[in-house]
């Protein structure tokens, strides 16, 4: 199952009655680089992180946040912002659409010795990954599920469920089936 990862996660401490603070606990800088800006959000990247109006700029108009590109590497990200308690929920709005507009979708993966769910015909298997080889090709071909009703809802799709499990091999994704099975089996090595 493909699940958005998180460009930008923060937290936020109300302080008292009138304010917050808040500050970046990750960021991904491949995606908020230099040249990271989006008008439509209304958010951009600058040296450090700031949330606030801009009032008399028309191009930037309304509630902007700011985020640290990364040029500047160190103790950026870390530093407390003070927010007034009543914008909290405009400023995590703005996280939530960045989130959503740029979050890379990756498969979800179960931490080693953790349960998911499997495919093998039109059964479901509940397995533990142990990531051995098998638990490898459930997971590259993404027929690997964090609940059973994921995968329920695969083999109740007929469309859905043989593009799952053909899509690979129509697009003759084989040689890279076992390159990225010898790369993770490399990395559960160490």
């Amino acid at each position: 199952m493909k699940i958005k990862t998180d460009v930008v996660q923060i937290e936020i401490l109300k302080n008292n009655e009138k304010y917050s603070t808040w500050w970046i606990t990750e960021i991904n800088n491949k995606i908020i680089n230099e040249s990271f800006y989006d008008k439509n959000i209304g958010v951009k990247s600058e040296n450090v992180a700031h949330f606030s109006q801009y009032i008399d700029n028309d191009i930037e108009k309304g509630k902007w946040l700011d985020l640290p590109n990364g040029k500047f590497k160190g103790d950026y990200c870390d530093i407390p912002n003070t927010i007034k308690n009543d914008e909290v929920d405009a400023l995590k709005e703005k996280i939530k659409l960045v989130n959503e507009k740029y979050g890379e979708l990756k498969t979800w993966r179960a931490k080693k010795g953790e349960n998911y769910f499997s495919i093998v015909g039109v059964q479901i298997f509940k397995l533990i990954d142990n990531y051995e080889s098998s638990n490898n090709i459930n997971y590259i071909s993404e027929n690997y599920f964090r609940t059973k009703e994921e995968a329920e809802n695969i083999l109740k799709d007929k469309e859905n469920y043989d593009y799952y499990f053909w899509q690979f091999l129509k697009n003759n994704k084989t040689n890279i089936l076992f390159t990225e099975l010898d790369k993770l089996e490399k990395e559960n090595l160490n």
